[in-house]
């Protein structure tokens, strides 16, 4: 995986690490006939991933990594943990830490209209949906949200889900010139998408049809 870091985190964090991979770009460069840069002015990140399959030692992780410095299409790197072994928990970024680890999402982070629980899956289960909005057409209404516990990023390209009798289902994705033409209606404004005119839903609508979670019996049906 990739994930960036600031020059400033970088060498908080391994300054011998950045020396060496800032060092390993001016190389390159110098062999192309470009002048050398300054740390500060590249762009940096963390290449990592986790070794599964592979027990971890005691005061060590399941993480490999490595950090990059890169300026145009020229990069240098140094190698975080020794070959053939693993990063020791003290030595792991905390920015690969958050990456791992990523904010979930839960009815306090993420503003939304109304809790629901959604139809049960195929384990039985039935996830907890926050409504954040919705829209129709003529003939079907259409709920917009993300549910409680996937990463918290996700709330910035919410789903679609259907209503049914036992609970929304999950249709798809909410995003390109559907997200965009959704986000910029106004409650109880139109838009249209692919020749269809459709009704952004005002909060009342989706209150008046919806019953939270988890004493509801989830959203009647469309």
């Amino acid at each position: 995986m990739k994930t960036p870091v600031t020059h400033e985190s970088a060498l908080a964090q391994d300054p011998k690490a950045v020396r060496q991979a800032a060092a390993e770009l001016n190389r390159h460069r110098f062999r192309a006939g470009k002048p050398a840069i300054d740390a500060e002015a590249c762009r940096w990140h963390y290449s990592w991933c986790g070794r599964t399959g592979q027990p971890s030692e005691a005061g060590f992780s399941d993480i490999g990594a490595t950090l990059v410095a890169q300026y145009g299409k020229l990069s240098g790197s140094c190698q975080l943990n020794a070959p053939e072994a693993a990063l020791a928990l003290d030595r792991v970024p905390p920015e690969i830490v958050a990456a791992r680890n990523p904010p979930r999402v839960t009815p306090e982070n993420v503003p939304h209209i109304v809790a629901v629980q959604m139809a049960p899956n195929a384990e039985g289960v039935a996830e907890t949906l926050l409504v954040t909005g919705g829209y129709r057409s003529e003939d079907r209404l259409r709920l917009v949200g993300v549910t409680v516990g996937e990463p918290l990023f996700r709330a910035e390209t919410p789903c679609i889900y259907a209503p049914t009798r036992r609970g929304p289902v999950l249709e798809g994705g909410l995003f390109g010139s559907l997200l965009d033409r959704y986000g910029a209606t106004p409650e109880g404004g139109t838009f249209t998408w692919r020749n269809r005119i459709l009704r952004r839903l005002t909060c009342d609508e989706i209150l008046s049809r919806l019953q939270p979670a988890p004493e509801g019996d989830g959203p009647e049906p469309s």
